[in-house]
Formats: structure tokens, C-alpha cells, sequence
């Protein structure tokens, strides 16, 4: 695979294959979470009623905003900065704190990849180093193989500290087996992405296709256990929709898609920056995002069936006792709990299988989330002539360093702490902001000149002052009103503003002649239709699937709604929930995680003010792709035809027809 001309001379790389392209993009997606959170979080709203709004938020959210970060990469061929840069510098920020938001992320993921390879590199012991005496004289997580295997984790794999040491802040030892597989794992990244998409493809075509068969072999072998079926039942087997009316099961829902899909990391990006024009964009997307799924479905069967042998070995009351673990003590306490009571040789294969599973979902993502910033550094003029290699290596360097912070006896707590406060707030707002940037501020100078300055305002305004009444009438009956009759009344409210204002902007139009059917249609989807139609441009010249106008409505209107309500919703529960992890760190240990995403939105605030910081540290912008060039000198020829603004729809029949 070698690299293909792109436009101005200049050569970017492409991936040899669709097929390579959209295993990376799975690859990238499908991770650890999809193993330990989607099924704990079927579980704990319900089971199978779960999926109602869950995949309600893959249409909503998940999907529409995949699309839009393929589309940005594709349609500028370059990584989050100047994709973003080159619709407004001011948009740099978002860019740059997003894969710096990546770079964060994958520091401390890495080592639940090392955590993964010291449990793997047990599974040839005989016995495994996390057996403990198979007397089951106590029942359930009393009983001595819980207890060996918590102890295995925290105390020999992760030296945890103490609540006195975490209050103390400080740190007395490092992991010898953790830091030794966060060697192992870096290693892999570098040379997974040493050789450019080349390297990348060749990897996914063994590590994404890999994990799937294991965890197929592992439900097989499962699901023959005793006590399996009680397991999958409480996974999946319950459908009461009245469990839809918890306050918490929408936006754990949306959480989950968001994140799931590797929106928001700048990943899709600089994935989609490799393709070319006759890449069939909507329909991989599609796949990417149905493959993601499937995979969380199929794992939570994995999971669940084994959760019920538990139950059913270690003489659990119920189900429950054991199925409400989630996260790492899910995957390295009760899942290897579990599998102590296999036969002979048996246990010893499931448990290489597992963890090996484990290994493959989450390198796939590390090296995904490190490719997102060496996109962006290799775009800039500072390293556009330094040897790719080179860059992959400084930044997989650096990586390794910080990430061993987190090989500490204090590095679980910190892990979780910056985990949290980057989950709930600094990927969401990214999220939103980029759902504006393509919505509100791209076409924004065509809609001002074709309606006037004042009514593009007052209509742009009255949309954001809509969604924050929303959002904050909405937390303001949280605790009032029950059920969903709060999020009811919140948006009616929202609605009922925005149509105000909307009557406003109409009455402020430019030209007074115009009708409301004509100023509609130039405001309506301003921005959004000009990114759809570039997309469908090409879709209908290669003969591939097209956007439909419903994208439009959804990116503008209700995922910065959504987006908006997630972090407010994020707000409210670190405010409330006493019994939360976070809540009940060190102060040192909240600070840490808060001081990462603060000095981030400090970074994007800058960025926006003073757009010449980032050409006065990384060059001038590289020379735009033949595609970006003509995507700007379509809309230069559109502004200048705007003199007859008022007689020219934005949204012509065809258009709508897409």
C-alpha cells in the first residue's frame, strides 16, 4: 500500500483496501468497554429493555455523529486540527484538544492492556496464580476463590494503596508485571503505526476479526455451564418497559453509544483523512457502527453466561450477588473467579482465550487513539518533512512515560479520576462543539448574506438559547417531577422558545419581500447541507449510498440538545451522588482528573481567541487537497451569486430528494 496523490502535489497516504479502512475504523471502536460496561449496563436498567434506548441513541447520536467525523477527514484529508482549522482557525482548539484528549486517554489505557497480559501470561501457570483453595465451605464472594483473586489484583498485579496512602499522597512502589506490560504494549504500538496505514492494515486483518472468533468459542463453551441460562436471563432475558421510565437508562444509554463508537477522538478523523472520494462513506459507517454492537451484544452473552456458573458453583443466593460487579472487577475478579471451577487444562485455555480477547480488543483502540494526535503532527509544517517513524516514536515515548503514573500503588485511583472527568466532560464537549461547528458555523457567512446579518443571528442565538432553557428547566424538575414528565415540559418549553425566536429572525430578514417558505429554506439546514451534499456528490458519481436530509435535522437540531443534557446530566450526578468513587477520592486525587480537562478547555479557549498561536508554534497550514479547494471555490461562487439572495433557495428539489 503505498501512498496516492492527493491534491496540490502533495501525497497522502490511503488504505489499500475498504476492507482495511473499515476493520480499523471497528478496530478503533470496539474496545474493553464494549466486554465490561455495555452488558453491566444491560443488566443494571433491565436487561433486554436496555436495548430500546440504546439503539434509539445509535440513530440518534452515535451514527449521525460517526458519519460527520469520516466526512470532516475525508472532505479536508487532513487530521482533527486543520479539518476543523480549515472551516474556521478558530477551530483549531477543538481539533488539538480533542487528539490531546486521545493522547490522555490512551496513557492510562494502556495499562488495563498491561493488567491484561500479566493475567495472560498466568494463564500458563498450573495453578494460575489467582487460584485460590478450592474449598467452597463459604458461599458466594466470601468464598476463597474471590478473595485470592481480589487479592491477586490489587495487591500483587496493581500494589493498590490504602485509603491512608491515597490520603497521604504518596506513592511508595511500581508494578514490576504492570510496567513490564506496558513495555510490551507500547512496543506494539510503535510498530503497529511505524508503517504508516500500511502497518495499521495489516494488524486489524489479524487483531479485529481475532477477538470476534474468541469470544463465538468462548459463548460455545459457556453457555454448556450449569447455571448459564439464570446468567443470560438477568443479562438480557427481562423485558419490562416500565424499566424505560428510570431517570438514568436514557442518558447511560447515550453515554455508552457516544463513546462506544470513538466519537469525539479525533480517530474517525484521521481514518477518514485516508480515503479517497469513491469511498462509500454512509455505508461503512453503517457497519462500523452496527459491528460495534453486535460485538457488545455477543460479548455480554460471554460474560453473563459465566457470571450464572458463578452464581450457581459458589453457592450465590442469586444472580444479582454477583452480576452487579462491573468494570475491571467484572473482567479480572469474577471472570477468572469463574473459571477456577473449570476442569483441569480447561481452565487454563478459557482463561488464555479471555485475556488474549482482552489484549486484542484494547491494543486495536490504543494505537487508534495514538494515531489521532501523530495525524495531526505529521499535518503541521513544523513535522510535515520529518520521518513519519520518527514522530510515532516521540509520541509513543512520551506516552510511556506518562503512562506509568499509573503503574503505581496510587495509579488506580488516579486512572479512574482522569478517566471520569474526561468521559463525562472533556469528550462530550468536544462532541458538541464539533456537532456546531459543522451545523452553526459552517455556512453561517452564506446564510447571513442570503437572509441578513441580523435574522442569521437572532435564529442562530434563539437555537442555543433553546437548548440551555431546556437542559436547565429540565435539571431543575429532575428531583420534582417523576418519570419522564419532566423531560416532557422541559422540552415543550425549549420548543415553544425556539419557535419565538424563530418568528423573530423571520421578521428581521434582509429582505422584506422574501416568504417564510423562501427564508426557511436558506436557514433551515445552512451548513449541514453544504457538508451533505459534498458527501452525496461524490456518493452518486461512484454509485454509493447517499446522506439523507433526516442527518441534517438530527446533527443540527437534536444532538447538541442531547450532547447539552449529557453534560449538565454529568454535573448533576457529581454534585449528588455521595457513594460515587470520584466523590469519595482525596481532594489530590479529584484535583488531578479536573486540573487535565480544565487545562484542555483552557487550551481550546485560547486557540479561539488568538487563532495565530497555533501557525506561531506548528507552520502554516499545509495546502489544501484538491477536494478542499473545491469545496472553497464552491462557496465562494455561492456567496458571490448571493446578490439575488432573496430569489434563491438554499434547499433545491433534488436536494431534497438525497
Amino acid at each position: 500500500m503505498g501512498a496516492e496523490a492527493n491534491g496540490g502535489g502533495a501525497q497522502r497516504a490511503r488504505w489499500g483496501s475498504r476492507l482495511a479502512f473499515v476493520l480499523a475504523c471497528v478496530g478503533s471502536a470496539i474496545g474493553l468497554g464494549n466486554v465490561w460496561r455495555f452488558p453491566w449496563l444491560s443488566y443494571k436498567f433491565g436487561g433486554g429493555v436496555f436495548l430500546v434506548p440504546y439503539f434509539l441513541a445509535l440513530l440518534l447520536l452515535g451514527l449521525p455523529l460517526l458519519v460527520l467525523e469520516l466526512g470532516v477527514g475525508r472532505l479536508f484529508q487532513a487530521g482533527d486540527v486543520e479539518a476543523f482549522g480549515r472551516i474556521s482557525p478558530r477551530l483549531r482548539g477543538v481539533g488539538l484538544i480533542s487528539v490531546l484528549g486521545s493522547f490522555f486517554t490512551v496513557t492510562y489505557y494502556v495499562n488495563i492492556i498491561a493488567w491484561s497480559l500479566v493475567y495472560f501470561a498466568g494463564s500458563f501457570e498450573d495453578p494460575m496464580p489467582w487460584a485460590g483453595d478450592p474449598d467452597k465451605s463459604k458461599a458466594c464472594q466470601e468464598s476463597s476463590a474471590f478473595v485470592e483473586a481480589r487479592d491477586f489484583l490489587f495487591n500483587e498485579v496493581l500494589r493498590a494503596a490504602d485509603d491512608d496512602q491515597l490520603d497521604a499522597g504518596k506513592s511508595h512502589v511500581i508494578s514490576g508485571s504492570v510496567y513490564a506490560g506496558l513495555v510490551v504494549t507500547w512496543v506494539v504500538i510503535f510498530f503497529t503505526l511505524a508503517f504508516g496505514v500500511k502497518g495499521v492494515s495489516r494488524v486489524v486483518a489479524v487483531t479485529v476479526p481475532l477477538p470476534f472468533l474468541l469470544l463465538v468459542v468462548m459463548l460455545v463453551y459457556n453457555a454448556t455451564l450449569e447455571g448459564a441460562r439464570n446468567g443470560i436471563d438477568a443479562y438480557i432475558g427481562n423485558w419490562d418497559f416500565s424499566d424505560l421510565g428510570q431517570k438514568l437508562i436514557w442518558p447511560q444509554a447515550a453515554s455508552q453509544i457516544f463513546f462506544s463508537n470513538g466519537v469525539g477522538f479525533g480517530i474517525l478523523t484521521a481514518y477518514g483523512s485516508f480515503t479517497a472520494e469513491d469511498s462509500d462513506l454512509v455505508a461503512d459507517s453503517t457497519i462500523i457502527a452496527l459491528s460495534n454492537s453486535g460485538v457488545s451484544i455477543l460479548a455480554g452473552f460471554v460474560v453473563y453466561a459465566i457470571v450464572g456458573n458463578v452464581a450457581h458453583e459458589y453457592n450465590c443466593p442469586n444472580v444479582d450477588t454477583v452480576a452487579d460487579s462491573s468494570g475491571p472487577t467484572l473482567a479480572f475478579v469474577t471472570y477468572p473467579a469463574g473459571m477456577l471451577s473449570f476442569p483441569d487444562g480447561v481452565s487454563n485455555l478459557m482463561s488464555t482465550i479471555f485475556f488474549l480477547t482482552l489484549f486484542t480488543l484494547g491494543i486495536d483502540s490504543a494505537f487508534a487513539l495514538v494515531e489521532s494526535l501523530t495525524t495531526v503532527l505529521r499535518d503541521t509544517a513544523r513535522f510535515r518533512n520529518t520521518n513519519p517513524a520518527h514522530v510515532t516514536a516521540y509520541t509513543c515515548f512520551v506516552g510511556f512515560l506518562i503512562s506509568t503514573l499509573y503503574s503505581t500503588d496510587v495509579g488506580l485511583a488516579l486512572l479512574d479520576s482522569v478517566d471520569h472527568m474526561l468521559l463525562t466532560y472533556l469528550f462530550l464537549i468536544i462532541g458538541l462543539i464539533k456537532a456546531v461547528a459543522i451545523s452553526w458555523i459552517h455556512g453561517w457567512d452564506v446564510m447571513a448574506k442570503r437572509v441578513g446579518a441580523a435574522s442569521a443571528n437572532i435564529y442562530t442565538v434563539g437555537y442555543g438559547l433553546a437548548v440551555v432553557s431546556t437542559v436547565a428547566l429540565a435539571s431543575g424538575l429532575w428531583d420534582i417531577m417523576e418519570e419522564w414528565k419532566y423531560l416532557a415540559l422541559a422540552i415543550s418549553y425549549g420548543l415553544a422558545s425556539f419557535g419565538f425566536t424563530t418568528i423573530v429572525a423571520f421578521a428581521a430578514r434582509r429582505h422584506k419581500g422574501m416568504a417564510l417558505g423562501q427564508w426557511w429554506s436558506n436557514v433551515v439546514f445552512a451548513g449541514t447541507e453544504a457538508f451533505r451534499n459534498h458527501i452525496n456528490e461524490a456518493a452518486r458519481k461512484h454509485g454509493k449510498w447517499t446522506l439523507h436530509w433526516v442527518w441534517d435535522v438530527i446533527v443540527k437540531y437534536i444532538d447538541p440538545a442531547i450532547l447539552a443534557g449529557l453534560i449538565v446530566n454529568g454535573v448533576f450526578n457529581d454534585a449528588t451522588n455521595t457513594k460515587s468513587d470520584f466523590y469519595n477520592y482525596p481532594a489530590w486525587v479529584q484535583a488531578v482528573g479536573v486540573v487535565v480537562v480544565v487545562t484542555l478547555l483552557i487550551v481550546f479557549v485560547a486557540l479561539a481567541a488568538f487563532p495565530s498561536l497555533w501557525t506561531s508554534f506548528f507552520g502554516g497550514d499545509k495546502a489544501p487537497t484538491q477536494v478542499a479547494k473545491k469545496s472553497s471555490a464552491q462557496r465562494v461562487a455561492s456567496q458571490g451569486e448571493q446578490s439575488q439572495a432573496a430569489k434563491a433557495p438554499f434547499m433545491t428539489d433534488s436536494m431534497l430528494r438525497s
